[in-house]
């Protein structure tokens, strides 16, 4: 069996840490949700993972409170479970923990679910006298599609009407997050184009980046980063029949590719720059 290690949590274990916590959602929805989890470990909260060679095969993360501290997030990879892993990712939080001055340490988690059999192993009492209530109200959502034309960056106070159009926008932000059970969503292919006031945190809590729809690797076959040219009027006037696959791909193949390779360059350097959560 190849050997595993515990360590501290890093940046470059968020895709891996969702995985996980994906994996945790089969036996019912956490209480703490993938961006809460990331938060809590990013505040500087107590965070480790268990790796496998370059793999994170689990992960706990705590949240304290004084001398108190919920456990966040406590999940194992399906194919490394009842191997000790748990027990000993759970030894080491507690650890860090016991450093903190914290000397409670609670959760909830469903019966079968990834590491109950860790904590009881390691000698977590089940309390079965309580019931766990929640109450969950949908989101408002208004999006801002291509935001990036009415809130670019303003170079001087003389800009033009953009000018004034970011300023009110920037204004109205405020007052629309102080109402509860509101989500503002904001659409752009331009991250970096933005006026940096409204790509603050204070504006903006997350920020995410998607990939492009294709790379140069990709363009000569992908259907949706090149547009076929028409046929030319002869030829739609004298034939009937319907066009072949080998016709859809040879025009695709003639297309000239929509995103070039420095956007592409400009587009990775945003997700670089500005996804956060």
């Amino acid at each position: 069996m190849p050997a595993w290690r515990v360590r501290d949590f890093h940046d470059d274990d968020l895709d891996q840490a969702i995985h996980i916590w994906n994996q945790t959602r089969e036996g019912g929805e956490p209480v703490f949700s993938a961006a809460e989890v990331v938060s809590i470990a990013r505040a500087g909260h107590p965070a480790l993972v268990a790796v496998v060679q370059q793999d994170v095969v689990g992960m706990a993360a705590a949240k304290v409170e004084g001398d108190s501290a919920w456990l966040a997030l406590f999940a194992l990879d399906a194919r490394w479970r009842n191997r000790g892993i748990g027990s000993a990712l759970l030894a080491e939080l507690e650890k860090k923990l016991r450093g903190l001055g914290v000397h409670r340490i609670t959760s909830l988690v469903s019966e079968g679910a990834a590491g109950f059999r860790a904590m009881v192993n390691s000698g977590y009492r089940p309390r079965t006298d309580l019931t766990y209530f929640e109450k969950v109200e949908e989101l408002d959502p208004a999006e801002l599609d291509e935001v990036e034309e009415i809130a670019g960056t303003r170079s001087t106070y003389a800009a033009g009407p953009a000018h004034g159009v970011t300023n009110e926008l920037l204004k109205l932000i405020p007052g629309f997050r102080e109402h509860d059970h509101r989500l503002l969503v904001c659409a752009t292919n331009a991250v970096g184009s933005l006026d940096p006031a409204w790509r603050a945190t204070t504006s903006i809590s997350i920020c995410l980046c998607s990939e492009p729809n294709c790379s140069p690797r990709r363009t000569s076959s992908s259907p949706r980063a090149r547009a076929p040219r028409p046929r030319s009027s002869a030829t739609c006037c004298t034939r009937t029949e319907l066009a072949t696959t080998d016709e859809y791909l040879k025009a695709i193949a003639d297309a000239r590719p929509t995103l070039t390779a420095e956007v592409i360059a400009e587009f990775e350097q945003d997700i670089d720059t500005y996804t956060r959560l």
